[in-house]
């Protein structure tokens, strides 16, 4: 038994070097390093998601409310809601206002010209795939005998109604709202010739008249203004926001 052979065929067994030895436990760390990591990332990334989750319901809600709000009432633009984190300051301090918009929506201003008169801001929603372009058009008019809402709607703006070749049609409504904690006026239902319904709002200080135009919440049929509802409930959320800074 002493003199027995080991079998050719039997290997002897590997032993790893010190140096693959050290490799493999440097790969090990790594991997363990890089486990870490990913579960802090994933980790952020999902508290991130939580907390844009979370504002998005609130918001969502704070719309509801609204809408339930004005099924019984008058849309006014005092309503005020908490507004959203991601909303922007728009400032002009050349008319000495502001307001607070969707981080989405697009602020354009517009000075005086020969061919228009009167300066404008334009606040547009974000473009979609079906309807015509949302926007509210606010212009910024000379008002010399420093008349209120309702006095400038009455005397200047109702006037223009029948005007040879104008392309108001007339409106349905008029009353008086708010915009901001300001007094306003508005005449709702203002038709054009392409039939799309409009809100026109009024709110003076001193000789500026500013006018705020954008369609209104429902449109008649074919008329496809895009989305409509949504975007006219954000514009009163906007107005909401209003304020004269001078």
């Amino acid at each position: 038994m002493d003199n027995q052979q080991v079998p050719q065929d039997i290997k002897p067994k590997w032993h790893p070097t010190s140096t693959q030895r050290n490799i493999a436990i440097f790969g090990v760390i790594a991997i363990l390093g890089l486990a870490s990591v990913y579960a802090q990332v994933s980790y952020v990334a999902f508290k991130n998601y939580n907390e844009v989750a979370a504002q998005a319901k609130k918001t969502q809600e704070d719309i509801l409310a609204l809408q339930q709000k004005r099924q019984s009432n008058p849309p006014s633009t005092s309503d005020q809601f908490n507004v959203p984190y991601d909303w922007k300051t728009y400032t002009n301090t050349e008319y000495g206002f502001e307001f607070r918009y969707p981080g989405d929506w697009a602020v354009d201003f517009y000075n005086a010209n020969k061919d228009r008169p009167d300066a404008l801001v334009t606040v547009s929603a974000p473009s979609g795939s079906q309807g015509s372009h949302y926007s509210l058009i606010i212009f910024l008019i000379n008002n010399p005998n420093k008349y209120n809402a309702n006095e400038y709607a009455d005397k200047i703006e109702k006037a223009k109604y029948s005007e040879e070749g104008s392309d108001m049609l007339g409106y349905k409504d008029a009353f008086s709202n708010k915009v901001g904690e300001y007094d306003a006026y508005e005449l709702s239902g203002v038709g054009t010739i392409d039939n799309t319904e409009m809100e026109q709002i009024f709110v003076t200080r001193d000789n500026l008249a500013i006018e705020f135009w954008f369609p209104q919440s429902k449109q008649a049929s074919p008329v496809n203004v895009l989305s409509s509802e949504a975007n006219n409930l954000i514009t009163h959320q906007i107005l909401s926001t209003f304020k004269f800074t001078k």
